[in-house]
């Protein structure tokens, strides 16, 4: 805190910019919920409707500050945007890498909507598609935008195992204590693909094995089918749900209207960078890429 690194003072200075943006959008609307006259709601936005809510609340106590709701901002920005399109060109890629079952895709979707340019379908009779949920529940778990995350231990605690961890002494204990306000990383990836737990095809891409999953599966936590990709508990991801039906509007209308290739002599690989990027093999420098034919 005395002599901060650079790194140190980009993250302070990437909150200022934040906050600044934050707070000239609270303030907009804001402005913009009372000047509206006889109720009337001209936006509709996520953003509005939270203000417009809480200025509607009596309750001075039960009213959210503002700066609690540009920290919602900030998740709206940040959690939001970068996890699901990750999440959308993986899941491409390893559509193109499995062609047959692209096809299959491909084949459900027109035999349900075969004037596909035609029809607008709602979300729930995509929802109800099978392999398209069974592809999209598979992708979060072979590829999750979140890599890992981290959480702070409230109070003293022990955190049992299910196989011994040496210690530094060399003796063998089967739960690690922590204490208030240590950090604990929780690996996201490591969760969703650990083989005693879902077979020794674990790391592989089979959108079939939904069918029939193994029984330790079922047990498992997690806010989506038992994956940790959105995380679990109170502090799980709030917009999930948003999060899928984009991706499934998204791979049902791109599918139905393109053929999704690997291009020739390019090897694509996965780097933690906040998140988890595409990128090419030889080409880091040109930041994250994720060329598709």
């Amino acid at each position: 805190r005395i002599w901060p690194s650079e790194a140190v003072l980009t993250v302070r200075k990437s909150h200022k910019v934040i906050y600044a943006l934050g707070d000239k959008l609270v303030q907009k609307e804001k402005r913009e919920a009372m000047e509206e006259k006889n109720g009337e709601r001209s936006r509709k936005s996520i953003l509005s409707l939270l203000i417009r809510s809480n200025l509607l609340e009596t309750n001075a106590s039960q009213r959210i500050a503002d700066r609690d709701i540009m920290d919602q901002i900030n998740t709206f920005f940040f959690a939001g945007t970068d996890t699901t399109s990750l999440a959308l060109g993986w899941t491409f890629l390893l559509l193109a890498q499995n062609p047959e079952m692209q096809s299959r895709l491909r084949e459900e979707i027109l035999s349900v909507f075969p004037t596909h340019e035609d029809c607008e379908p709602d979300f729930p009779a995509i929802d109800n598609l099978p392999y398209l949920d069974k592809v999209t529940k598979e992708s979060l778990r072979v590829i999750p935008p979140i890599h890992s995350s981290l959480r702070v231990a409230c109070q003293d605690d022990v955190i049992p195992t299910q196989f011994p961890v040496k210690m530094k002494d060399g003796s063998e204990t089967y739960s690690v204590p922590i204490q208030k306000g240590q950090f604990v990383h929780v690996s996201v990836e490591a969760f969703n693909q650990d083989k005693t737990v879902w077979g020794e095809d674990a790391w592989d891409f089979k959108p079939d094995r939904w069918d029939n999953l193994p029984n330790a599966v079922r047990s498992l936590p997690g806010m989506y089918s038992n994956i940790m990709t959105f995380l679990a508990g109170p502090r799980s991801c709030i917009g999930f749900r948003l999060s899928i039906i984009e991706i499934k509007t998204f791979i049902f209308v791109l599918i139905a209207a393109f053929t999704f290739e690997p291009v020739s002599g390019i090897e694509i690989f996965k780097m933690n960078v906040v998140l988890t990027r595409p990128y090419v093999k030889g080409q880091y420098k040109k930041g994250s890429q994720l060329p598709l034919n």
